[in-house]
This record gives C-alpha cells, sequence and structure tokens, in this order.
C-alpha cells in the first residue's frame, strides 16, 4: 500500500470536497488542535518556568533592598567599621608581646608603689597552641610588702592597660615588720602567638 503524498493542493481538494457542516468541524477541529498545541508546548512551559522564578526573585528582590540599605548607610558602616578596627587594635594591646614584657611592667608597678619583689617566675606553657590564637601565661610573684603599697600595686595591675588577673594571692602577716609582709601572687596574662 502506497503512502498518498501529503501536500498543499491535496490538502485543499480534501476540505473543499466537505460540506458545510464538515468544513466548520474541521475549522473548530484545527483551532483546538493549535490552542491545544500551544498551551502545551508554549504557554505550560512558560508558566512553569515564570513559578520556579518566582522564589528566587523573591529572594533577589530581598538582597537588593538589603543592598539599597548598605548604600544609603555606606557613610555610617564605614564610620562602625573604623571605630570596631580601633577597638580591635586598642583590645590587641591588651596582650603581651612575651613574659618578659609582663614582668617588666610589674617590676614597673611594684617600684611605683613601694612593693619590693624578690622574684618573679615566669610560667609560660605555650605547647600544642594554633597559630595566631592566645595563650595564657601566669608569673608567680614573691614580694614584701604593707597593706596599703600591695593596695596600690594591685590597682595599678587592675587598671593597666595590659590584661592582667590575679589568680591567687596569699599574705603572711609580719607581726615584726608591718610594712614587710611576705605575699605570694599568681598573676595571669595573656600573649598572642
Amino acid at each position: 500500500m502506497a503512502i498518498p503524498k501529503i501536500s498543499l493542493e491535496s490538502i485543499t481538494n480534501f476540505f473543499n470536497g466537505r460540506n458545510a457542516r464538515e468544513k466548520t468541524m474541521l475549522v473548530v477541529f484545527g483551532i483546538c488542535f493549535i490552542i491545544t498545541a500551544d498551551v502545551l508546548l508554549v504557554i505550560q512551559p512558560l508558566v512553569r518556568s515564570f513559578m520556579n522564578a518566582q522564589p528566587e526573585s523573591n529572594s533577589l528582590k530581598e538582597e537588593l533592598k538589603g543592598l539599597e540599605q548598605d548604600v544609603k548607610n555606606e557613610k555610617r558602616i564605614e564610620v562602625q567599621w573604623k571605630q570596631l578596627n580601633e577597638r580591635t587594635e586598642a583590645l590587641n594591646k591588651k596582650f603581651v608581646n612575651s613574659i618578659e614584657t609582663s614582668a617588666e611592667t610589674l617590676s614597673k608597678f611594684a617600684q611605683e608603689s613601694g612593693v619590693k619583689i624578690s622574684s618573679q617566675t615566669p610560667d609560660e606553657k605555650l605547647k600544642d597552641i594554633a597559630a595566631d590564637s592566645y595563650a595564657q601565661m601566669s608569673i608567680k610573684v614573691s614580694a614584701a610588702s604593707g597593706a596599703h603599697e600591695l593596695g596600690r600595686f594591685l590597682a595599678k595591675v587592675e587598671n593597666s592597660p595590659i590584661f592582667f588577673r590575679v589568680s591567687s594571692l596569699a599574705i603572711t602577716e609580719n607581726n615584726a615588720d608591718t610594712r614587710n609582709h611576705p605575699i605570694e601572687m599568681k598573676i595571669e596574662c595573656y600573649r598572642k602567638i
């Protein structure tokens, strides 16, 4: 069986050979076919793409609003950034560079306060400390002083620009000389590695 060739002439002859009712039905069928094909092949994929893009579009709109706010507040953000950098630098100065620096600072405070330090023993434990972190160090201090001198010394330690913390303090009473009470204390500081 031979397959007939489909051409515009054969379609026109087929259409003209039908009565008016059949012609109307063929036109309605053709229009329905074109509308169905359009919906299935064009409109439905467009609607699906639009629906899939809607959540992303909403998040991008929110991000755009945030960026617009950032642009409006750019000067304020720059000022806050500079202030935070200055605060960070000031806080970094509270950490010592070496145990010797902290021992020298404590000696200076003791001399200014009238406390006589007899020994300072550093206890620096830097094992297993990650780079660019802070390590706790402590200094065992043996000294002799009166109560007022010790108070001045502790006030200087507490108000020091370097972070110090007295973790233990033991005062032995000396009835023979009230200006020379033996004192044992442990003072902690932090060092950036």
